[in-house]
């Protein structure tokens, strides 16, 4: 199948989904039952993605390590707190 008779198909099947939505009980169910919890999920996304922008941004603003501090925050980062020496 070419490409544009791939994107015939799915603005066919679109339109007469549309045209023909009421007579489909099962399409309408499914896309009430499915859409409140994607929309949830996809808000939940974006703010863990914000949350970690926040955080990343206060960082380098806001929240100054020392050195002294740098071998604690190492241990829960997988980047190891100085660079290897080169010899």
């Amino acid at each position: 199948m070419s490409r544009t008779q791939r994107i015939v198909a799915i603005v066919v099947a679109a339109y007469l989904l549309l045209a023909f939505l009421d007579e489909f009980v099962l399409v309408r169910l499914l896309a009430t039952r499915l859409a409140v919890p994607l929309l949830l999920a996809v808000f939940e996304a974006l703010a863990a993605i914000g949350a970690g922008f926040i955080a990343r941004g206060l960082r380098g603003r806001v929240w100054r390590f020392d050195a002294s501090r740098s071998s604690a925050r190492s241990a829960f980062s997988s980047a190891p707190s100085t660079s290897p020496r080169r010899r």
